[in-house]
């Protein structure tokens, strides 16, 4: 089978390569998965630079999400059958044509939604999903501020902030993006290269500051977006795009009992009960289906065309995901 495969940390147009490794036989608790999508995260080219908080031991197959059909199932099989469209919960090694996995980290998808669309289930979705419905419990009518707007999970937000009543202020770095997300459904709309984010967010909400924040970018919007939140608000990073710290006022944390705190979609999944996850997908998966939060997809690569696939995953303005699929 075709893999992607990486023995150095670096760019990853520079230090992937396609090779050809057997197709893994299923043990008796396993299914064998063929893989058929593979949207490129963020995480996935941090990894592949060895950028990310989880580093594979080299050499390693690259990518983290992605959705195909059950191949083969385990002799001890009982849950899942071939022919099933899967979503396996693996931490690595997704770039390939087939994985082997156990039966208890795989979920089944309904048989009407794509595998393109599954294959964009969790890091998105469920990220937007978790960290403004279940860790933070936006309320109705009060704002939310955040980085990257102008992303997959950025525009997700938006779309959830429609659903669940919260309202949005949207922080991107070109003002061209301003009328797709308003066409979204974004509330207010801040460009970070010529205005001050701080300022703006205290003029949007009337001298309050903002209850919730989430942040992808850190660095001086990071920081920013900190020193505008109001009494008892509370900022999730989830990303560090600009790969430099966000500082915070130790003052202004004490005096407004403001909270910076760090959210990692990979951790939550690992420490959730069985039966949150399921609360998880019975919450996210009808959201997907009815079109209520969708992820467009830019382009569809073939896993031979790696290279010209994680160059256009690496570009600002892609339009939507970047896939990587078998035919």
């Amino acid at each position: 089978m075709k893999a992607i495969r990486l023995s150095e940390f670096g760019l990853p147009q520079e230090v992937l390569k396609l090779e050809e490794l057997p197709v893994p036989e299923p043990a008796a608790d396993e299914v064998l998965i063929r893989l058929q999508a593979r949207p490129i995260n963020p995480s996935d080219i941090f990894q592949i630079m060895g950028l990310y908080g989880i580093k594979p031991k080299l050499p390693a197959t690259a990518g983290v999400e992605a959705a195909g059909t059950i191949e083969r199932i385990g002799a001890d099989v009982t849950t899942l059958k071939p022919g099933q469209k899967v979503i396996p919960l693996k931490t690595g090694g997704t770039w390939q044509e087939y994985t082997a996995v156990k039966s208890t980290q795989v979920v089944a998808v309904p048989d009407a939604m794509s595998v393109e669309t599954a294959s964009m289930l969790i890091a998105n979705p469920m990220s937007a999903y978790l960290m403004t419905r279940v860790v933070m419990k936006v309320e109705p009518g009060a704002w939310l501020v955040q980085s990257a707007a102008g992303s997959a999970l950025g525009q997700m937000v938006i779309q959830l902030s429609k659903v669940y009543g919260f309202k949005t202020i949207n922080i991107v770095r070109r003002r061209e993006q301003f009328d797709e997300l308003q066409a979204l459904g974004a509330d207010e709309m801040i460009c970070s290269a010529d205005e001050d984010i701080e300022t703006r967010i205290k003029e949007i909400t009337g001298g309050k500051g903002a209850p919730f924040a989430i942040d992808a970018v850190a660095g001086e919007v990071g920081t920013k977006m900190a020193a505008g939140l109001g009494p008892d608000g509370i900022m999730l990073i989830y990303g560090a795009m600009d790969r430099t710290g966000v500082t915070v006022n130790p003052g202004a944390m004490i005096f407004k009992e403001a909270t910076v705190k760090g959210f990692w979609l990979t951790r939550w999944l690992s420490l959730a009960p069985p039966e949150q996850k399921q609360e998880l997908f019975a919450a996210v998966v009808p959201l997907v289906m009815a079109g209520k939060i969708t992820s467009p997809v830019a382009a569809r690569y073939q896993l031979e065309d790696f290279r010209e696939a994680v160059i256009h995953a690496q570009q600002a303005a892609r339009g939507g995901k970047i896939l990587l699929v078998n035919d």
